[in-house]
């Protein structure tokens, strides 16, 4: 009998799986056992989105110089802020030894008041039409008796009056006087425009006798005393009253009596 011959394929599959099927057998078993234990998952692309508050991004380099270039400013006017501070502290130290020094001074100096009188009086056009509108040119004498005080005056006032009714006002000269110093003043005093006394008159038109005529000249005036040319007092006021009597206003005008006092 003819013996019945079984195909190749048959008879490996009648002897099993041979060790290198079985070796690549089991390696398809183990290459993917996340994939057998989680079968519904697949690689897939996710998008997050983060609020935009949350997001921390570091600046660029340029940033940096830019916030260098802003901090050193302040740095330096905090670093020159004592020095300045011990300046501003330092001349108020010296402003306050300066006055206390001045005070001191004018302590132990006591300066004396300017002294004044009246050198002369002179009636201009006395004969015009209208006597309302005279002018007294006078002159003053000022004496600063002071050996280390200077005297600055301010523009002040000046006013003469008859029977304590004025009747011409000017302007008394802004001037620097030095110590232990004799100044004369030209003082020109207008009249007002009112009627004049009739004493004042009579003895502007009299030329037979000489009608004597007294008369208060008024001066108020700011000053400041200068300590050594160097400390200046502060501002004080002058009040200078000087009653005088003329002989006449008419020609060859004279002084026959007079009185100057001040409240310096």
């Amino acid at each position: 009998m003819e013996e019945e011959r079984v195909p190749p394929s048959v008879e490996k599959a009648q002897e099993g799986p041979t060790s290198e099927e079985r070796v690549s057998s089991n390696d398809e078993k183990t290459e993917d056992p996340i994939q057998e234990n989680l079968p519904g998952l697949q690689s897939e692309t996710y998008v997050v989105q983060v609020p935009k508050d949350q997001i921390y991004r570091v600046p660029p380099p340029e940033n940096a110089l830019i916030a260098e270039k802003h901090r050193n400013p302040a740095h330096r006017k905090r670093s020159h802020c004592p020095c300045f501070c011990w300046i501003f502290a330092f001349g108020i130290i010296f402003a306050l030894i300066l006055g206390l020094i001045a005070g001191i001074s004018y302590i132990v100096i006591k300066p004396n008041a300017p002294q004044f009188y009246i050198k002369h009086v002179l009636l201009k056009n006395p004969h015009s039409q209208s006597h309302s509108h005279p002018v007294y040119d006078i002159k003053m004498k000022a004496n600063n008796p002071n050996g280390h005080v200077g005297i600055l005056y301010d523009h002040g006032n000046v006013s003469l009056a008859f029977r304590k009714q004025k009747i011409a006002s000017g302007k008394y000269p802004c001037f620097y006087q030095s110590h232990e110093n004799s100044t004369v003043l030209d003082l020109m005093v207008r009249g007002l425009n009112t009627r004049l006394p009739r004493e004042i008159e009579r003895s502007m038109t009299s030329k037979k006798t000489k009608v004597h005529i007294s008369l208060s000249l008024s001066i108020n005036v700011s000053v400041n005393l200068n300590l050594f040319g160097v400390f200046k007092t502060e501002r004080k006021k002058l009040e200078v009253l000087c009653n005088f009597t003329l002989n006449t206003l008419g020609k060859n005008t004279r002084i026959v009596a007079q009185k100057c006092t001040n409240n310096l």
